[in-house]
């Protein structure tokens, strides 16, 4: 521990006036409460092109380290066709 501790910090001259017993039971204003619809409400939230992560593109390093990895031989048979995906499961709601 340090000399002082959590007291030091507490009675520091910029937390003056703050109320340590209101933050320890929880009780303090929100400094900020945006305006939502409902509990769903994203409008708060907005997503630019910036904000997405960068694109890294896989390189195989030729090694072999998935060697083992079960795999489909022929990659066009790895994804079934859309018209077989719909015999399976019929969508009631698609239009």
């Amino acid at each position: 521990r340090r000399r002082g501790g959590v007291g030091s910090l507490k009675a520091h001259e910029w937390f003056e006036g703050f109320d340590w017993d209101a933050m320890a039971r929880l009780e303090l204003p929100v400094p900020y409460a945006p305006v939502v619809k409902s509990h769903k409400d994203l409008t708060n939230f907005t997503a630019t092109e910036a904000d997405m992560p960068r694109i890294v593109q896989y390189r195989d390093p030729g090694t072999g380290w998935d060697r083992d990895f079960a795999t489909v031989p022929d990659p066009a048979s790895a994804a079934p066709s859309r018209a077989s995906l719909s015999d399976q499961f019929p969508c009631v709601s698609c239009t």
